[in-house]
């Protein structure tokens, strides 16, 4: 799914919530979508 970039100041100025063992999954992804494109010029 694509999103539109988030450029909201007040937004992204919060504070982020500490990673929890649900995220993992979604950490294991963009590390295996950074893998794949590593050396990829986008």
């Amino acid at each position: 799914m694509i999103k539109p970039i988030c450029r909201d100041v007040l937004f992204l100025s919060q504070k982020a919530e500490p990673a929890t063992r649900s995220d993992m999954q979604i950490a294991q992804i963009i590390q295996h979508e950074c893998n794949h494109l590593n050396g990829v010029i986008i």
